[in-house]
């Protein structure tokens, strides 16, 4: 994703209507992983669990695979 897509992500008004069906989407998936690449720093989030890291991508790769199991 990137950071613009982010951004736009989260500039999405909340709620449950045809402006915004992510609410409606997420309870149904329960998450989603995925990464961005920039060169930006980014606002972390209150209300979601967004995590930042400066690690190389073979590290956070291979997180990312152990959390989401099978």
């Amino acid at each position: 994703m990137s950071t613009t897509t982010y951004e736009w992500l989260l500039s999405m008004p909340g709620g449950n209507d045809d402006a915004n069906p992510y609410p409606s989407f997420i309870k149904t998936v329960g998450a989603i992983a995925m990464g961005a690449t920039t060169h930006r720093d980014l606002a972390p989030q209150a209300e979601a669990d967004i995590r930042f890291t400066r690690a190389p991508a073979a590290e956070v790769h291979a997180e990312m695979v152990q959390v989401a199991g099978d």
